[in-house]
Parts: C-alpha cells; sequence; structure tokens
C-alpha cells in the first residue's frame, strides 16, 4: 500500500503526480507526507497509519519538480 502511494503520487508511471497539491509543479515532502498517509489509510481501509518524523528544524521544500 505503501510504494503504491508513492507511486501515485510522485506520478512515477507516467500519470498526473497526486501529490501536486497545489498545482504548481512541485512536490514538497508536506504535500508527500499528506498524499501518502491519506492514501495508505484508504488502500487499506484504515488498518494502516505511516507517519512521517521530521525534526522541528527541517522546513517544507520542493522534493520533486513535476514534468507536465
Amino acid at each position: 500500500a505503501f510504494t503504491k502511494a508513492l507511486i501515485e503520487g510522485l506520478g512515477a508511471t507516467g500519470a498526473k503526480a497526486r501529490a501536486d497539491v497545489t498545482g504548481k509543479g512541485a512536490i514538497t515532502t508536506a504535500a508527500l507526507d499528506l498524499w501518502v498517509s491519506e492514501r495508505v489509510k484508504e488502500l487499506t481501509r484504515g488498518s494502516q497509519h505511516p507517519v512521517m518524523i521530521r525534526p522541528p528544524t527541517v522546513p517544507d521544500f520542493p522534493m520533486f519538480v513535476v514534468k507536465k
């Protein structure tokens, strides 16, 4: 479920990058975390709850540029 959500979020199969929640062409750490955690819960009917641990000193930043 995690890998499926990650691939969907990044658009790794050529489909739309679903984690580009703002539509600005970039996927940030927070956006990817949100997409993956919600999608995994959906795919597993709530039985899995992925968690990203990020130190408070690390800001949200773009990780990927979405190819249009």
